[in-house]
C-alpha cells in the first residue's frame, strides 16, 4: 500500500533530473505558492472590508425601520413593545427619518435627519464610538426638564465642516410637512444648538444627523406617542428583513396599521454589490493562476516519465502492477502541490494577519495613501481572515493538482517494458 508512496518519494528526491525538468518542477511551486499566498490575503482584505464596512453602517443606522403605510404609528411605544416581544428581535425603539435642510450663515445643505428616543437610542445604533469627542454621547440630544437649552443636534463630520459650524454652535433645522390633502405645508425650521460630531467615513459623514425624537414631533405638530417608524435591531444581520417581516406580519394580522420594512442592506446595496463582485472577480483570477500552475506539474511530471521509462520498465518487470505506477507519479505531482500549497498558506496567513501594518508601512515607505477617508469608510486597509476559506483553498489547491497528476500517471503507466529493456 505505501509502495507507491515510497517510490514517489524517491523519484522526487532524485538527482537524475534535467535542467528544464527541475526548473518547471520549481517553477510550478513557486507559482501555486504565489496563487495560494495571494487568494488568501485577498478574501482577508475583503472579509476585513466587509466587516468594518458593516459595523460602521449598522453603527448610524438601525438594522431594520419598520415604517407606517397609513402617516403615523398613534401609539409608537406599545407597537415597539409588541414587535420586541417577538422571536428573532432583540431591540425595538420608535424613531423617525426625515429629509430636511439645514442652515448656517445662508450656507444650506440638505441632510438625512435621523430623530432617535434619546433615552434608549444604544438599542437600536451605535453611534457613541464615532463620535470626534468622546465626552459626547447621543443621550445628550434628551431635552432638559426645563427646557431653557432648546433642541440640539449631532452632525456629520463632513456636514457640519461644509456649513462651518462646530460644537456649541447654532444651525437651524427646516422640515415641510405633508398636509392631509396632499400638498406641502410652508417650510417649518427651529433652531438646534450643535452638542456634537460624529465621523464614520465616506458619504455618511456628509448626510447624517441626529436630533432627539421630541424635537422633529414639535417641529411637525405631533403627539408625544406618535412616530412614522419603529427602529429594530434583529439577530441576525443578514437575515433581518426575514425576522423583521415574520414579526410585523404577526400585528399586521392582528389588525394594527399597514407596515413597511427597509433594511441596512436596502441602503448600503450598491457597496455590498461591489465588495462581492471583487471577491468573486479575483477569486476566478487567481484560482487561474493556481490552474496554470498545477499546468506546470503535467509538464515536469511528463519530462519525469520521459526520464524514467528504463527505471518504469524495470519496476513493470518485477511485477510492479500498471496501477501502481500510476499511483507513483501521482504522488510525485501531488507532494509538488501540496509543498505550493504549504508554503503559499504560511506565507499568506503571515501577511494576511499583519496585512494593515504591511500596507502602513508600505504607506510610510513610498510616501503614497491606498485609501482616502474622504472617499471611502476608513483611510487603512482591514483585514480579517476566515480559516474555514483558508481550509477550502488548500483543499481545492491540493485536488486541483491531484488531478493534474493523473494524465502523466496514465502515460507512465502504459510504458512498454520489452521495447524499453531491449533498446529499441
Amino acid at each position: 500500500m505505501f509502495l507507491p508512496l515510497k517510490v514517489g518519494l524517491q523519484f522526487s528526491r532524485s538527482k537524475k533530473k534535467t535542467i528544464m525538468s527541475g526548473f518547471i518542477s520549481i517553477a510550478s511551486i513557486v507559482g501555486i505558492t504565489i496563487g495560494v499566498a495571494a487568494l488568501i490575503i485577498g478574501l482577508s482584505a475583503m472579509n476585513g472590508f466587509e466587516k468594518e464596512v458593516s459595523h460602521r453602517v449598522l453603527g448610524v443606522m438601525p438594522v431594520v425601520e419598520v415604517r407606517s403605510l397609513s402617516g403615523y404609528f398613534d401609539d409608537a411605544d406599545k407597537i415597539a413593545e409588541k414587535i420586541q416581544d417577538k422571536q428573532g428581535i432583540t431591540a425595538a425603539s420608535p424613531g423617525m427619518v426625515i429629509n430636511a435642510m439645514l442652515n448656517h450663515d445662508n450656507r444650506y445643505r440638505s441632510a438625512r435627519i435621523t430623530a432617535v428616543n434619546a433615552p434608549d437610542y444604544r438599542q437600536v445604533v451605535s453611534v457613541d464610538e464615532f463620535m470626534v469627542n468622546r465626552n459626547v454621547t447621543l443621550a445628550d440630544l434628551k431635552p432638559d426638564e426645563e427646557g431653557i437649552e432648546g433642541p440640539k443636534i449631532v452632525l456629520g463630520f463632513d456636514l457640519a465642516r461644509k456649513l462651518e459650524v462646530s460644537e456649541g454652535d447654532s444651525v437651524e433645522l427646516i422640515v415641510t410637512k405633508n398636509n392631509s390633502n396632499g400638498t406641502m405645508s410652508a417650510p417649518l425650521g427651529v433652531n438646534c444648538r450643535v452638542v456634537g460630531i460624529f465621523r464614520i467615513g465616506g458619504q455618511l459623514d456628509s448626510v447624517i444627523a441626529y436630533v432627539d425624537l421630541s424635537t422633529v414631533r414639535s417641529l411637525l405638530g405631533m403627539s408625544k406617542n406618535q412616530s412614522s417608524s419603529i427602529f429594530l435591531k434583529t439577530e441576525s444581520f443578514f437575515n433581518s428583513v426575514n425576522e423583521a417581516r415574520t414579526a410585523v406580519m404577526q400585528l399586521v394580522n392582528s389588525g394594527a396599521s399597514p407596515m413597511g420594512l427597509q433594511s441596512w442592506m436596502d441602503q448600503a446595496a450598491p457597496l455590498y454589490r461591489d465588495i462581492q463582485m471583487i471577491r468573486t472577480v479575483m477569486c476566478l483570477a487567481l484560482l487561474l493562476v493556481i490552474v496554470v500552475s498545477c499546468f506546470n506539474i503535467v509538464s515536469s511530471l511528463i519530462m519525469s516519465v520521459n526520464e524514467k521509462r528504463s527505471e518504469v520498465a524495470i519496476l513493470l518487470s518485477m511485477g510492479y502492477s500498471r496501477f501502481r505506477v500510476m499511483q507513483t507519479f501521482v504522488v510525485q505531482g501531488l507532494f509538488s502541490g501540496i509543498y505550493g500549497t504549504v508554503f503559499g498558506v504560511l506565507f499568506g496567513l503571515v501577511i494576511a494577519i499583519n496585512l494593515t501594518e504591511v500596507i502602513n508601512f508600505i504607506q510610510n515607505v513610498f510616501g503614497i495613501r491606498i485609501l482616502k477617508s474622504e472617499t471611502y469608510f476608513m483611510d487603512y486597509v482591514p483585514t480579517s481572515v476566515n480559516y474555514w476559506e483558508v481550509l477550502a483553498i488548500a483543499s481545492v489547491c491540493i485536488l486541483i493538482a491531484l488531478l493534474s497528476a493523473v494524465l502523466p500517471g496514465i502515460k507512465a503507466a502504459y510504458i512498454n517494458p520489452a521495447a524499453e529493456l531491449s533498446g529499441k
